[in-house]
């Protein structure tokens, strides 16, 4: 019998064990883990409905992002007030604030609105390029929009700029357009390659872990997008990150909290 081939053939078979036990043991401990995240998941879901806290449907898809590059301390919207059609019917007045430019307009005859569709009326104002400089580079948000204050997002190829340095807020008074402000970050470029984000429901669950959602209140809506992480020498760096809109059961007002989408942390408010 040939004993150098019978050690050949018993060194590959114990090689081959030890591969498929180790890629067992990885399956079984990634199956745990699943397992585990899924019951802390369903524990969390069951606690906040004792909590009494009443949520919307939230997704679970994990989208991707990156970090974004933007500039805020540019002079656009002050160069924007030449266009002569867009200033017809407008007094604007251009300051900076943080290192934010904003332009505030007040119509001169303020535009009269029908009382049905109002939401409709103000979008197809605020996205006409005669009536606001690139006004349709910026979305309706209705979530964060109420009956005097309708807000807008300005659009990215990377995603929407949530906060305060890519907005146009119209004001609406007794069914009337009065005016509106308006932020705008110039020349967006993202920073590097884009990774997987968390869910809605991966940042509700954040929060609520975070003591961030209090008992007897209710998560109204949820949005994704970019949000200031700093600003230096006239450039913001912008990081995804969920926005979630949270009512208490005895109060309309709604409490804006926000959650980083790469590092699931809680973002507090400088």
């Amino acid at each position: 019998m040939d004993f150098r081939r019978i050690e050949w053939i018993l060194l590959i078979v114990f090689l081959c064990m030890d591969i498929f036990l180790g890629w067992s043991l990885v399956q079984n401990r990634q199956v745990f883990m699943s397992a585990s995240t899924t019951g802390a998941t369903t524990e969390t879901l069951s606690e906040m409905k004792r909590d009494q806290i009443s949520l919307p449907p939230l997704g679970k898809t994990k989208s991707s992002g990156s970090y974004l590059a933007g500039h805020s301390d540019n002079t656009v919207l002050q160069s924007s007030t030449s266009n002569t059609v867009r200033t017809s019917n407008t007094t604007t007045t251009v300051k900076t604030t943080n290192g934010v430019e904003q332009l505030t307009a007040k119509l001169k005859t303020p535009l009269a609105l029908s009382r049905k569709g109002i939401a409709s009326q103000v979008r197809k104002f605020a996205t006409d390029t005669n009536n606001v400089w690139r006004g349709n580079q910026y979305e309706f948000e209705p979530s964060m929009s109420g009956r005097s204050t309708y807000v807008f997002c300005q659009k990215t190829r990377y995603g929407v700029i949530v906060d305060g340095h890519g907005r146009l807020e119209v004001t609406v008074r007794d069914d009337k357009v009065t005016g509106y402000t308006q932020t705008y970050a110039t020349n967006v470029t993202t920073m590097h390659r884009s990774q997987k984000l968390i869910s809605a429901r991966e940042a509700v669950l954040t929060l609520y872990r975070s003591n961030e959602i209090v008992n007897n209140s209710t998560v109204t809506w949820t949005k994704l997008g970019y949000t200031e992480l700093l600003t230096t020498k006239g450039t913001t760096v912008y990081i995804p990150a969920w926005y979630v809109g949270i009512s208490s059961k005895n109060s309309k007002n709604v409490t804006v909290r926000k959650v980083n989408a790469m590092s699931k942390a809680v973002i507090k408010d400088r």
